[in-house]
């Protein structure tokens, strides 16, 4: 139950964050209040510029339906099975040695860029 909840806010906030047009909203914010939001993040690195970067990821897939050709001749005919598509969208956080948001940004199909 607590990992569906965890899903579920992270979800939330990846899709509330990736359908607006900035995430600057968090710059300046303690990162400690991202963790406490959604959770711990999937990845962890280091920015060119060295400060912690850390990412969210967030994917889902959708099937498209299935097109059933036929002909009127002969009763011959073929169905093509509906494409699946994966959407995803990476949050990053770029982090700075006091643990304060100094730059975020985000990447993927399902992203609202």
């Amino acid at each position: 139950m607590k990992r569906a909840f965890l899903l579920l806010s992270l979800s939330f906030i990846l899709r509330s964050a990736c359908a607006s047009p900035s995430l600057d909203g968090w710059v300046g914010q303690p990162f400690s209040r991202v963790v406490a939001t959604v959770g711990y993040p999937q990845q962890t690195g280091r920015a060119p510029s060295g400060n912690l970067l850390y990412t969210y990821v967030d994917s889902f897939q959708a099937s498209g339906p299935d097109f059933k050709y036929e002909t009127h001749s002969r009763n011959l005919g073929y169905t093509i099975k509906g494409a699946v598509v994966t959407y995803w969208c990476n949050v990053f956080f770029e982090v700075n040695d006091q643990g304060i948001i100094v730059a975020t940004s985000y990447a993927g199909n399902a992203c609202g860029n």
